[in-house]
């Protein structure tokens, strides 16, 4: 299903990090239909994506240890640390409450036949918003065969209905997804996937009906992985310097908020990347900060918003780089559609994209770095 355009105009300010690190602010207007984009396909894709079924050449181990949420990694599955690196000394500390791990049950593929917009250019990169479950495994069936996989996927609930908007990459790697799965049925699939040689690559909790709900994508690997889910932000940051000293570092921060309370999914890796975070900032407080983060060597890694009392709030992860950056905050799907399309011809392609809701209106906050 297409989600009615936008129609109407919005003055949004943009802040654009270019390769050589220099910011340019200006006031821009935008208005306009939205499109459904593919985007050069002759380009391999350089980002991990995601995938239903592995390949009968893929080699699946079927006798991996299963890891509890709570559990400490062995030292064995620790990478070494390689270097120290300063972390900010306003990070909140407190004893973390324990819960159980994350995963979900697949449901059953639509064979509705998908909508699209009237101008899809055969190239790329495939998004596509507002759509409901049926509408996303029908578009999802028709990209599989066409080599595109999974890169970013948002869930999200407008007038009580949930929907998605997601984004795809080329890729023939395996994938599996699931949706609208409650945190047992989470963790259920997940010792079963974790058997077989899958790892997250998208988890992403929401509300509907009142219940805390999960979409979540695996992919094939047998990296090792510490998942964390419905805690505070003093929880995450107690079980962040444990795992810290171990050799972990952030995959996946998503926030969301229970009953007015913000909560978080987490997912770390092996790594011993620097890493810098900051937790519930406004949009100028955070461009502040990654001001002074830039000048410093740092970029954008996660940058997850939520709405908290009608704020919008974000919460970010930096890890070192010196590559060219665009943030945009509070667009549109017509408005992202149209920084894409500019982008695209520039050479730039989205890292990431978060959904948010604002009196049942969706906006957008999305990265974009060079390269396809």
């Amino acid at each position: 299903m297409t989600p009615e355009p936008q129609k109407n105009n919005a003055v949004l300010i943009v802040a654009i990090i270019g390769v050589m690190g220099t910011i340019c602010v200006a006031s821009i207007t935008v208005s306009g239909n939205y499109i459904v984009e593919k985007q050069r396909l002759d380009t391999e894709s350089t980002r991990i994506a995601l995938s239903v079924i592995p390949t009968q050449n893929e080699a699946i181990p079927t006798d991996l240890p299963v890891p509890s949420l709570t559990d400490t990694p062995t030292a064995t599955s620790v990478p070494p640390i390689l270097t120290t690196i300063t972390v900010p000394t306003d990070m909140i500390t407190a004893t973390p409450t324990p819960s159980p791990a994350t995963i979900m049950p697949p449901t059953e593929t639509s064979t509705a036949t998908p909508t699209r917009s009237p101008t899809q250019p055969s190239i790329g990169e495939v998004r596509s918003y507002g759509l409901t479950l049926s509408d996303l495994e029908s578009m999802y069936g028709e990209l599989w065969e066409q080599g595109f996989r999974l890169d970013i996927l948002q869930t999200y609930v407008v007038n009580d209905q949930v929907l998605y908007t997601a984004v795809w990459h080329p890729s023939t790697e395996g994938e599996v997804r699931w949706f609208a799965q409650t945190l047992s049925d989470v963790e259920s699939k997940y010792s079963d996937l974790w058997a077989q040689g899958w790892r997250l690559k998208i988890l992403q909790a929401y509300i509907a009906n009142g219940q805390v709900l999960y979409t979540a994508v695996w992919h094939p690997s047998t990296e090792g992985e510490v998942r964390w889910v419905a805690q505070t932000v003093s929880d995450v940051e107690s079980k962040y310097s444990d795992l810290w000293a171990q050799g972990w570092r952030l995959k996946i921060l998503q926030a969301y908020v229970v009953n007015g309370q913000v909560l978080y999914t987490v997912v770390w890796y092996p790594s011993t990347e620097g890493e810098l975070r900051w937790y519930s900032s406004t949009s100028p407080n955070l461009e502040s900060k990654y001001d002074e983060f830039r000048d410093q060597g740092w970029r954008l890694k996660i940058l997850a918003t939520y709405v908290l009392n009608d704020e919008i709030l974000y919460t970010a992860v930096w890890h070192p780089s010196t590559e060219g950056e665009v943030t945009l905050y509070g667009l549109t799907a017509s408005d992202l559609e149209s920084k894409c399309a500019e982008f695209q011809d520039q050479g730039w392609h989205l890292k990431f994209l978060e959904a948010y809701v604002v009196n049942n209106q969706v906006l957008y906050t999305a990265v974009w770095g060079p390269g396809q």
